[in-house]
Order: C-alpha cells, then sequence, then structure tokens
C-alpha cells in the first residue's frame, strides 16, 4: 500500500476516508465497481465495466479531497482500500442538500463499517460543511443499508422516481442545532 498522497477527509477510529488516487481505480474496480452483488443496490442496480467505472471515477471522485464528492474509504491500520463513501450534491427533494453514501467491498461487510462512516459523514455534514439536513437515498430492496441509515438516526421521509437510479427511499437527518450551522443546505 501507498502512504497517503492527499488529505484526509473523515476520520474515525477504524477508518479513514481520503481524497482519491490514480492508483485506487483499479482496486476499486476489482473489488466494488465489477462485483454483481457489490453494486445490485447502488446506481443502477449493475456491475459497472471497466469505461464506465473509468469516467465515474473521473468525473465523481474528489482527487482535491474538497470533501463534497466521493473519496475512498480505507482501514485507517492498514491503509486497505474497503470502498468508497462521502457527500454529494442531491437535489432530490428541489433544494441544494447534500446526500451521505457509502458502498463497501464484499470483505467489509459485517463488520460496523457502514454505521461508523454513516456517523462520520453525519459529524462533518453538520459541523464542518455547516448543513441544516442530510439525505441519503437507498434502493428499498437493500436492507442492509436501511437499517444503518436508522441506525445513524435518519429517518424515511419519502419515495422517489429517478431516473438515474430508480426508486429510492429517502433519509434524512437534521442538524437540530447541536452543531454549528454555518448556513449550508
Amino acid at each position: 500500500m501507498e502512504p497517503f498522497d492527499t488529505p484526509e477527509i473523515i476520520v474515525t477510529t477504524r477508518l479513514v476516508l481520503r481524497g482519491s488516487l490514480p492508483s485506487d481505480l483499479p482496486i476499486l474496480y476489482d473489488h466494488v465497481f465489477s462485483d454483481g452483488a457489490v453494486m445490485r443496490h447502488a446506481f443502477t442496480g449493475a456491475p459497472l465495466s471497466l469505461p464506465q467505472a473509468t469516467d465515474f471515477f473521473e468525473n465523481n471522485f474528489d482527487h482535491k479531497a474538497c470533501g463534497t464528492k466521493l473519496g475512498v474509504l480505507t482501514d485507517r491500520a492498514t491503509t486497505e482500500v474497503l470502498g468508497f463513501a462521502g457527500l454529494l450534491p442531491c437535489d432530490v427533494l428541489g433544494a441544494a442538500d447534500y446526500e451521505i453514501g457509502f458502498i463497501l467491498r464484499r470483505a467489509a461487510w459485517g463488520h460496523g463499517y457502514a454505521t461508523e462512516i454513516g456517523m462520520g459523514q453525519l459529524e462533518y455534514g453538520f459541523s464542518t460543511k455547516g448543513c441544516r439536513r442530510l439525505l441519503a437515498q437507498v434502493s428499498p430492496q437493500n436492507n442492509a443499508s436501511i437499517s444503518v441509515l436508522q441506525k445513524i438516526g435518519m429517518k424515511f421521509l419519502r419515495t422517489v422516481e429517478t431516473h438515474e437510479r430508480g426508486t429510492r427511499l429517502v433519509y434524512v437527518a437534521h442538524n437540530h442545532g447541536l452543531l454549528p450551522n454555518r448556513g449550508a443546505s
């Protein structure tokens, strides 16, 4: 594993969400983007081809570690790539919001990483980015992620139909003044 060449965005007890490096793409492709079990509830519900994954990586990942794109999720102790997560701009409710998200390689399932990075994203979005609310969109069939969203305190708001992702359940968490609010949605 190479040392971190990009700033850390979110650090939790066991995880680091960091900016992406070109060397992350082959790992993410092998263990996330091309894995049908991992991708069945993400995006269009199907694995990505290498050209699709490359385009997605180049256009949606946080190569500058700004904190409002997808970052690479790693094990804090070993730096092993576990998947990706991050705040993304989201207008599914007709406002300028951010959504949290996490997609983990199969070997990372069942270890509590989704809950840990979900909580980290909420704290980051509220305390660092000053968001008033954060959203999450989840496939109605993705019971594991629904459970995580409920565990981290997000509440079901409504069901939406999107062209890009199909039917999604929208969950919301509000910053009720417990953390600084810098005026962002």
